[in-house]
């Protein structure tokens, strides 16, 4: 599956609506590694005018920067 191709779409979502939602097709897609599965879903998670740093990635999920950079 291509990245392209599949069903994504970003919603909004706050306190009365805090889920987000991914397809069944990504989620059991083994082209995409499960570390970048948790990246991903951490980052559907934020606001959506959140501004990803390096850092706060690392501090959010609690991994370090090696971890990040692979």
């Amino acid at each position: 599956m291509n990245i392209q191709e599949s069903c994504f779409e970003r919603c909004e979502h706050d306190r009365k609506n805090p889920y987000v939602l991914i397809s069944r097709e990504m989620a059991q897609d083994k082209s995409i590694s499960p570390k970048a599965k948790g990246v991903l879903l951490y980052l559907l998670s934020l606001p959506s005018d959140w501004k990803i740093y390096h850092s706060q990635l690392q501090k959010g999920l609690g991994v370090g920067e090696d971890y990040l950079n692979s």
